[in-house]
């Protein structure tokens, strides 16, 4: 491998000259740490055996008092009955570290403890009868204990104010048989916070137990866990053999000891110091950074790397200069990057004769941008055809759209009837329709229908199918007749296989009946002027566009003034948010409660309002709704009864 010049120079006097002040402060800094190891070692120890000595006098004096209300209880249970109120309030003021006591009688294995018990709480210390839960509690904690002679338990969690709790259990035992014990409990925060006042400012310190289970510590969420859980998972083998180490000791009989461990936490090393609490048999660890311990190494340290600082300094200037004259080239191919950035993909770089490694890049660099200028043209010409191609299904949206009808039918004579109909595409061009008109002075004809499918294809099929109904229907009057001859033309020259779910209704503007013909499509809903909305107007035959020879049957329902018949296709019924639950039947049941007394356009808008709503305005399948309203008033010229047919059949 070639290096350039700057290298060679980096090489050649820099890093000899660093390579030799390194080695220098190296050997101080040894010398200097290994004086501060012992004397560090020496001072975390009796720091830690102070604290040990002094938290366990506080549990000694704990457990010596249980243990004389224990022995006077075995010899006069009756007075310590009549006394206990006062013997746990004694006992509470006299240890402020104690958090709560009871003295319950009975045997916790065989029958209902009861008792007394003391709490000190914010306004002082209050002693109150024995629940049954807080004896039974209190039977259980003695039970899990597995030590029919009393000690101390493991730390548990209290379940209704969340403290962390450790207790001395001693029973009362007359005749080789328990009839009692006491209980006195210690908050572990306030043990953390005697321990904490005691030990030096920075040091970090747990308390353990036989197993190594954490007792107190200053995360209150880590007590009971493993110790090793505190260490980062590369030091668990040098907690694991630290574990070792303080266990011989132990067991050799020593009662404290520190080492200089490499546990690392929270990006920091520290050394371990440990001691007994002889009265529970718990571990005090207490871990002091070795920044604390070589800080006056480090202090000796700063003094003569600011000597030497002086001498880098000259170093680093005369690097710098030479570098300005050696990267003169590079300077000028990161102005020409910075122009790139911008937008300006016409700047090149002068390349020169050499074949360095600079040389090399600044060709790159001219190359990519070459290629991306190349790149950026060839975008912006697809760019322009997916305009165009939007352009023109813009187009064929707004030819779509004036499909549909824009107003109402008009006939010759007033009419009890208003039809409204709202189409919502999913895409540009939608394959939903509607349609309605006045089939002669008398007879409204209105459908409604959804071909399969989304995008261009469904609507070209779409416009075809509603111009082969609107054809046939000027001539067959009949539902049924309309769409057997619609399917026949359909299916004959449907190479893609696509089909269309259709309703088609003709309704008596004097009579209020509807007759009509469903192919395949969704039940209408009609929601009487009094009363619960309910599906009608099933399927009377298959889709169009499959089977030739399909047929379908006109089937009759009568609308009474103040209804609504509503349809709609599945887009709405189908609509779903992010849950991937469906609008479905019961949702439009439920808006349409809502609504009172709405015209037929409200009643479109407020279900259409449904989908939109649910899916944040992104439709996944076109959504259309159509409502016909009979209103309340009838025409006065009207004939009773009447309900004559449209007039003609082709």
């Amino acid at each position: 491998m070639r290096l350039n010049i700057v290298m060679k120079f980096i090489l050649a006097v820099g890093i000899p000259l660093l390579a030799i002040y390194c080695f220098i402060c190296l050997a101080q800094f040894r010398s200097m740490g290994r004086l501060a190891s012992r004397d560090g070692s020496l001072r975390s120890r009796l720091a830690v055996e102070m604290v040990a000595d002094y938290l366990d006098s506080r549990l000694v004096r704990i457990g010596t008092v249980a243990r004389t209300v224990a022995d006077f209880a075995e010899k006069d249970p009756e007075a310590t009955k009549a006394t206990e109120a006062s013997l746990l309030k004694n006992l509470l003021t006299t240890e402020p570290l104690v958090f709560g006591a009871s003295i319950a009688w009975g045997n916790p294995k065989t029958e209902p403890l009861t008792g007394w018990r003391s709490r000190r709480e914010a306004d002082g210390i209050k002693s109150t009868a024995l629940t049954t839960v807080e004896a039974q509690r209190v039977a259980k904690r003695y039970l899990d204990a597995n030590n029919p002679y009393g000690g101390w338990t493991e730390p548990w969690t209290t379940e209704a104010e969340q403290i962390k709790i450790c207790a001395y259990f001693h029973p009362f035992v007359i005749n080789d048989e328990v009839v009692g014990l006491i209980a006195v409990g210690i908050r572990l925060e306030d043990l953390q916070n005697e321990a904490a006042r005691e030990l030096p400012l920075h040091s970090r310190f747990v308390i353990v137990d036989d197993s190594w289970i954490i007792v107190s510590t200053e995360n209150p969420q880590d007590i009971g866990k493993p110790v090793s859980t505190l260490v980062d998972t590369p030091d668990l083998p040098n907690m694991t053999q630290l574990r070792e180490v303080i266990t011989s000791e132990r067991e050799s009989g020593k009662p404290s000891n520190a080492t200089h461990a490499p546990t690392h936490f929270e990006g920091e090393n520290y050394w371990i110091a440990w001691a007994v609490l002889e009265e529970t048999q718990w571990l005090l660890l207490d871990a002091v950074p070795e920044s604390t311990i070589l800080e006056p190494v480090y202090s000796l340290f700063q003094r003569d790397i600011l000597i030497g600082v002086i001498g880098l300094v000259v170093i680093v200037v005369v690097i710098i200069v030479m570098g300005l004259l050696l990267t003169h080239r590079l300077r000028r191919l990161n102005a020409a990057m910075d122009r790139a950035r911008t937008g300006d993909l016409s700047v090149r770089v002068e390349t020169g004769s050499g074949i360095d490694e600079i040389s090399q890049m600044i060709r790159g660099f001219n190359q990519m941008i070459e290629s991306l200028e190349s790149n950026v043209d060839a975008l912006a010409q697809a760019e322009a055809s997916r305009l165009s191609v939007e352009r023109e299904l813009d187009i064929a949206r707004d030819i779509q759209q004036s499909l549909q009808p824009h107003v109402a039918p008009r006939f010759e004579r007033p009419v009890d009837v208003e039809i409204a109909a709202v189409n919502l595409p999913a895409h540009h061009v939608a394959g939903d329709f509607y349609d309605y008109w006045a089939l002669d002075d008398r007879h409204l004809a209105f459908m409604l229908g959804d071909v399969a499918g989304k995008g261009v294809p469904a609507a070209i099929f779409m416009g075809v199918a509603r111009t082969t109904l609107r054809m046939v229907a000027t001539r067959e009057h009949d539902p049924a007749a309309i769409l057997k001859r619609v399917n026949h033309r359909l299916q004959a020259d449907n190479e893609q296989g696509l089909f269309v779910t259709l309703f088609l209704g003709v309704y008596d503007t004097r009579t209020g009946n509807l007759k009509y013909a469903n192919a395949g499509h969704h039940p209408g809903l009609l929601q009487p002027a009094v009363g619960e909305p309910r599906s009608v107007t099933a399927a009377t035959g298959t889709i169009l566009g499959t089977l030739d020879g399909a047929t379908w049957t006109t089937e009759t329902l009568q609308i009474e003034p103040g209804d609504h018949f509503i349809l709609y296709t599945d887009g709405l019924v189908e609509a779903h948010g992010a849950d991937g639950k469906m609008v479905d039947t019961d949702g439009v049941v439920k808006r349409l409660r809502t609504l009172g007394t709405p015209s037929a356009k409200e009643v479109c808008d407020q279900l259409a309002d449904i989908a939109e709503t649910v899916q944040d305005g992104n439709l996944f399948d076109d959504v259309t709704v159509m409502d016909l309203h009979r209103l309340h008033s009838t025409p006065s010229d009207a004939p009773s009864g009447d309900s004559s047919e449209p007039g003609g059949t082709g």
